[in-house]
């Protein structure tokens, strides 16, 4: 596993630290998978907002891998 994705966000961080901080999160699945990562600026008050667009990332992510999954093991005719 790499961990030039936790580098970048750190990096990210830093150099928009005067944008005001929303949240950041980086997800990385083994295998070597894309990993997952955004940066929230311009904060919400609400925190629910920033859990909520992590779940909804993680939905599509999962829902996109069961697409690939389905077609990989799909019945052949």
């Amino acid at each position: 596993m790499s961990s030039d994705p936790f580098k970048e966000m750190a990096q990210q961080i830093e150099h928009n630290g005067d944008a005001g901080f929303g949240g950041a999160f980086v997800i990385q699945p083994p295998g070597g998978a894309e990993a997952l990562r955004m940066l929230f600026l311009n904060p919400s008050p609400d925190p629910a907002v920033f859990w909520g667009f992590v779940k909804t990332t993680i939905d599509v992510a999962l829902a996109e891998l069961a697409q690939q999954q389905a077609g990989q093991f799909a019945p052949r005719r």
